[in-house]
């Protein structure tokens, strides 16, 4: 039989024919995958994505009563969350032990705690016995940045069996998931049939609507970052057919092109808000008590204005006094004893401020400036009458013990810092009183509370002892060798006229004294010297 030759032309004319046909099958086959593809559009957003939750841990409870109230409430709160049927729970790793305020104050722990989890989100919860009651700050974190997703608060709350802890710890559960940008996902769709983890626990219901969204913007408290509102997108409706305990079935009527609503998107259900009608009189009119209410500028008037909420101060304050006392001076010199003089209405300007670092942190600083003139007590010294201006400052960082989960409750400070005192006075002849500078470490000690919760005032007390002190005088010396001493203490009380402006008022105690041992540079030297300040001061302060 013979054999065909082909020439190598034919061969590749043969190949040429076979890949252009194959090309022409597949792209036929292709062709309707590709209309479907793209009719398909996948919406991806970073801050959608990060705020997905589907795993959760819940660190152990603290307490500040030896963990009688933690340990029986941390496996109650766990139990919450297993019964939750729209999040998993996850083992909480024993080797981390921070407390609650750890997690606030560094998102890095909370991201290594999620990490060690392999979670989404972690709930930390610290409970506060006062002597109003127990307070319980819950809080949600994320593991994408470490921040605060949604806090609850519960404060002082009368009772303080573990029964009704338990069932308050059920409620604060709910509000914290309520304060979440959305309220459900989609689990599964095929064609229009949708089916959603929401409920008739999510307050579900049959022939309502739920929205299907994306968050696009999140916007956080400025100082303690928890979520505090959202703006949300779009995306599809759904009509609810039939509602079971922890899911729901739907109908898509809605989305915005076509496939584009899958599993994983958020909910919303639609709530609409109502509002009462206008009172209007028989001439169609508003009736004049409506210009008497509080918000009568927001929409009525000749001039109504734009009304815009206030945000609650969380970075500090600031506060001017000018105050009135006494200011007592006294050497005990060696030629004629005891010189003393007063000014019995010695004025003063008084300038101090916080900065708030965190919850629990912060710094402070002081300014109090004194002018006057007393009367030259030196037997035979000129001139009669001596110019008398003294200035303290001060600044501190202290740390905040709250005594009740809120921030302008009662509240414990301590705090270390430095503070230096200039007292320049005329010079005399023979010298009466030295200039002096006085200065040292200090440790603080103070605390307030709030006389009520329908009363706005705010009652406390500070005190600085000082580990340290330095001191000098000039233009001559008392002696060879000295040494100074501050005592300084305080009562005050704020009055809170808005949300932030304070009304403040206070009356100061202060002593500088210092001894002398040994010959010094002035003729007459002296064995002691002292200021003491007693002053009423008031003022305002401005919260930021």
């Amino acid at each position: 039989m013979a054999v065909k030759k082909t020439s190598l032309f034919g061969w590749l004319n043969r190949i040429s024919k076979l890949n252009l046909s194959t090309l022409i099958l597949g792209f036929v086959l292709w062709f309707p995958f590709s209309l479907t593809f793209a009719q398909s559009t996948i919406l991806k957003n970073s801050v959608d994505s990060s705020i997905s939750i589907k795993t959760v841990i819940v660190s152990p409870i603290f307490d500040n009563v030896s963990q009688i109230y933690a340990k029986p409430l941390t496996s109650q709160l766990r139990n919450i969350v297993a019964e939750d049927h729209q999040w998993d729970l996850r083992s909480w790793p024993e080797a981390i032990k921070n407390s609650p305020e750890d997690f606030e104050d560094h998102p890095e722990s909370v991201r290594a705690a999620l990490k060690k989890a392999s979670a989404d989100a972690m709930i930390s919860t610290r409970l506060t016995k006062g002597p109003r009651g127990i307070s319980i700050r819950m809080n949600l974190f994320l593991a994408r940045d470490g921040l605060l997703l949604s806090q609850e608060n519960l404060t002082d709350y009368a009772g303080f069996e573990i029964t009704d802890l338990r069932n308050q710890l059920i409620t604060q559960y709910g509000k914290l998931k309520a304060k979440l940008p959305y309220s459900g996902v989609i689990l599964s769709r095929k064609g229009q049939q949708i089916t959603v983890n929401m409920g008739a626990q999510q307050g579900v219901r049959e022939n309502s609507e739920v929205s299907v969204i994306q968050v696009i913007k999140l916007d956080r408290h400025p100082r303690f970052k928890f979520v505090v509102t959202s703006e949300k997108e779009i995306i599809g409706r759904i009509h609810i057919d039939k509602v079971e305990e922890d899911l729901s079935f739907g109908t898509l009527i809605l989305e915005r092109t076509e496939n584009v609503v899958q599993p994983g998107m958020k909910l919303i259900p639609i709530n609409f808000v109502a509002y009462p009608g206008a009172i209007k009189g028989g001439d169609g009119k508003a009736v004049n008590q409506m210009n008497q209410r509080p918000d009568s500028q927001l929409s009525l008037g000749d001039h109504p204005r734009e009304w815009v909420p206030q945000n609650a101060p969380t970075l500090g304050k600031v506060g001017l006094m000018i105050g009135l006392g006494s200011y007592a001076l006294s050497n005990t010199l060696s030629t004629v004893g005891a010189v003393e003089s007063a000014a019995n209405i010695a004025p003063s300007i008084h300038v101090n401020g916080e900065l708030w670092l965190t919850t629990n942190w912060f710094v402070d600083f002081g300014l109090k400036q004194y002018v006057f003139s007393v009367d030259n007590s030196y037997p035979g010294s000129r001139p009669s009458r001596l110019s008398v201006s003294t200035m303290s400052s001060s600044v501190n960082v202290g740390y905040n013990f709250l005594m009740a989960d809120q921030f302008f409750g009662p509240k414990f400070q301590l705090s270390g810092g430095f503070m230096k005192v200039s007292s320049v006075i005329d010079s005399s002849s023979p010298t009466a009183f030295t200039s002096m500078n006085f200065g040292g470490m200090s440790l603080g000690f103070g605390g307030s509370f709030p006389v009520s919760q329908e009363t706005p005032v705010i009652l406390g007390a500070k005190m600085l002892y000082f580990l340290t002190n330095t001191f000098n005088e000039s233009p001559v010396t008392s002696g060879d060798s000295s040494a100074g001493k501050i005592t300084t203490f305080s009562f005050y009380g704020t009055y809170q006229m808005s949300e932030h402006i304070n009304i403040k008022s206070e009356l100061m105690y202060d002593l500088y004294s210092a001894t002398f041992s040994g010959p010094g540079t002035r003729p007459n030297t002296a064995s002691s010297a002292s200021h003491t300040l007693t002053t009423l001061a008031g003022g305002i302060e401005y919260l930021f």
